[in-house]
């Protein structure tokens, strides 16, 4: 005969969990998030690169278009009338130094010689004044700035940090590339060389 204990035990029984499967479950879990985890991170990390590789890769064909319209060999705060800039930068941060160069680091009011892509690629406003522009084309078939190239605003890589391209070495036997200093924010890579390989974790797409 079944008693009344007996019936209450089933019932509890029959709406939920015991503590011990339970327990159970919940080991199963973090084993789980423990093993994915890595895996995870190693998926979001390899994606994110992809994109900063992406954006680097349409800087370069844009200035590369640049400088086809233009007929232009060099970058200059002025077209091909100006001092000759060394270092073009998306908004961002600038990197700090790690094993690399310095020349990566410097930051945007050195004297002219380094200056915001987007003057060069959305706006035609070669350091920060509208006067000293790349020549617009006079004909159909003419060299000159044709753009944007690019919508603005051009902005920062995946990690807050800024995108770099060493055009001082247009023309040179050193190589131009457009660089990231990658997740840990810090400069690991030469500045210019040729045969320009990317170290530590920076990210690196050449444009010439």
């Amino acid at each position: 005969m079944m008693t009344r204990d007996d019936t209450m035990s089933r019932t509890v029984r029959s709406r939920g969990f015991s503590l011990v499967e339970l327990a159970i479950v919940i080991a199963a879990a973090a084993i789980l998030f423990s093993v994915l985890t890595p895996v995870v991170m190693a998926v979001t990390d390899q994606t994110t690169r992809l994109r900063a590789e992406r954006d680097a890769a349409t800087l370069r064909d844009a200035l590369l278009q640049l400088l086809q319209d233009t007929g232009a060999i060099r970058v200059r705060t002025a077209g091909e009338e100006g001092q000759l800039v060394y270092l073009l930068v998306s908004d961002g941060d600038t990197p700090t130094l790690g094993g690399g160069d310095a020349g990566w680091t410097r930051p945007l009011t050195a004297n002219g010689v380094i200056d915001l892509l987007e003057r060069h690629l959305v706006s035609n406003s070669p350091s920060g004044d509208p006067k000293p522009r790349w020549n617009l084309p006079s004909g159909p078939r003419a060299a000159g700035w044709r753009g944007a190239y690019l919508r603005g605003p051009i902005e920062a890589d995946p990690w807050g940090g800024r995108y770099a391209v060493n055009v001082g070495f247009f023309g040179t036997h050193s190589d131009v590339v457009v660089l990231s200093a990658g997740p840990n924010r810090a400069v690991d890579s030469p500045y210019g060389e040729s045969g320009f390989r990317a170290l530590g974790d920076d990210i690196a797409v050449l444009v010439q």
